[in-house]
């Protein structure tokens, strides 16, 4: 069974349906709006008026003269939790690596271990008094205040694709780790971190469950060994022992982790002279400091996931002003994106097949796939009349128009961007782009 089929029966299934509904007796009837069109209107987004888009959802299912108003479609999201989105990315993911046979060959994998990196971003939320209750108010310097959420996301490196995600108030990225993440880090995965995570509870909790780590040291002043590490020339590679900082001794205590730790201390030269200081707990001699430099670089895989979440699926634009309400659009928008990201290695194939004698390989344009993904959602999760391998060779033809030339190893100098410039961007040369 492929992962659409998949999707498929499970939407429909009672267990779906009588694990997630907000009361017992909903979806006990047919209704116009069923837990299946619910759920696949709500991950497509609107990008457009609220009206406009369940007409023409509706229109797509064959049944444009009973499209219901907005109102109804507001009452009746309600009545299932956002969280079942969860259940579908988890459940998706797992057939990814281990049970479709269409993906299994084809998992990228480095030196056998799966790469992954785990960070956060802000999202602007709609001001109401339920979500100021249950998210974070931040402001600004003229003192306006602005409803805000954390998202913090598991992101596997290679495949492209978000393991873990989830949505909550503004607080310590190494939080979310502990309580929802961890427990989706296998212990052949290498996860890669940011300057945020060199924490000392971060290192012990993944030497505690056997949890590989590469983390960056840039803020070393916590850990003295750290320091003179970064100071002495000559040491580009060595392991030693990091003792519990005082301040934290209650937590350590009250989760029973070690009280020092080993951790290997790598320094990786950049391009412009300066070096980089990387902390791990894999002691394999046999991976070299290049190898973790090159490790490292992939984390920037997760940053330019987050791009694509919040300007091309468009994950701020919410439709609701609860906080189930935003819980179903943010975790449905993460769902689309992972479906999109494997629906895509296929073509991606042809196209590096195609690509064999050149100078680069072609690969699908991402931005053309996520027009495609979300133009054919309706076809792919809902519509009877067509197979799943009807619709993927439909999805094909479009896919592979327009691709793009992968190159790897360039750089680019970030630039600051004015908020004029974001403006425009946005009103005028995202619609061309895209």
């Amino acid at each position: 069974m492929n992962i659409i089929d998949w999707v498929r029966g499970i939407l429909g299934s009672e267990y779906l349906k009588k694990k997630y509904r907000t009361e017992e007796k909903y979806f006990t009837r047919n209704r116009i709006f069923t837990l299946q069109s619910l759920a696949v209107l709500i991950m497509r987004g609107m990008g457009m008026p609220m009206q406009n888009a369940i007409n023409k959802f509706f229109q797509e299912l064959g049944n444009g003269k009973q499209s219901p108003t907005a109102s109804a479609y507001s009452q009746a999201r309600e009545k299932f939790k956002g969280e079942l989105y969860l259940e579908l990315l988890h459940g998706a993911v797992e057939r990814f690596y281990k049970h479709d046979e269409t993906y299994e060959e084809d998992v990228k994998l480095w030196k056998g271990m799966k790469l992954l990196g785990v960070d956060g971003t802000i999202l602007n939320l709609p001001d109401t008094l339920e979500l100021r209750a249950q998210y974070s108010i931040s402001t600004n310097q003229s003192e306006t205040e602005r409803v805000q959420a954390m998202a913090t996301v598991v992101y596997d490196l290679l495949n492209d694709i978000p393991v873990s995600v989830v949505i909550g108030k503004q607080r310590p990225e190494k939080e979310y780790l502990f309580s929802t993440h961890l427990k989706y880090i296998g212990k052949t995965d290498i996860t890669v971190l940011d300057q945020l995570f060199l924490d000392y509870s971060v290192m012990a909790q993944f030497i505690k469950k056997h949890r590989l780590f590469l983390i960056r040291g840039r803020d070393l002043q916590t850990f003295n060994k750290l320091v003179e590490f970064a100071q002495n020339a000559r040491k580009i590679d060595e392991v030693t022992t990091l003792f519990m900082p005082s301040g934290q001794k209650e937590y350590v205590e009250k989760k029973h982790l070690p009280k020092d730790i080993k951790v290997r201390m790598i320094k990786v030269p950049l391009d412009e002279g300066k070096s980089e200081i990387l902390v791990t707990n894999i002691f394999d001699e046999a991976i070299t400091n290049s190898d973790f430099k090159e490790l490292y670089s992939k984390r920037w895989n997760e940053e330019t996931y987050f791009d694509r979440l919040k300007n091309f699926f468009q994950a701020e634009k919410f439709t609701g002003m609860s906080d189930n309400a935003v819980k179903q659009d943010f975790y449905g928008t993460v769902f689309l994106s992972c479906l999109e990201s494997i629906l895509t290695k296929d073509t991606d194939k042809e196209l590096k097949e195609k690509s064999q004698g050149l100078r680069y390989n072609y690969q699908v344009n991402r931005s053309v796939s996520i027009s495609t993904m979300l133009n054919h959602t309706v076809s792919l999760l809902l519509d009877k009349t067509k197979s799943t391998e009807e619709v993927f060779e439909e999805l094909k033809g479009y896919l592979k128009k327009n691709p793009c030339l992968r190159r790897d190893n360039r750089h680019f100098e970030r630039r600051e961007r004015s908020g004029t410039w974001y403006l425009y961007y946005h009103k005028y040369k995202k619609k061309i782009i895209s």
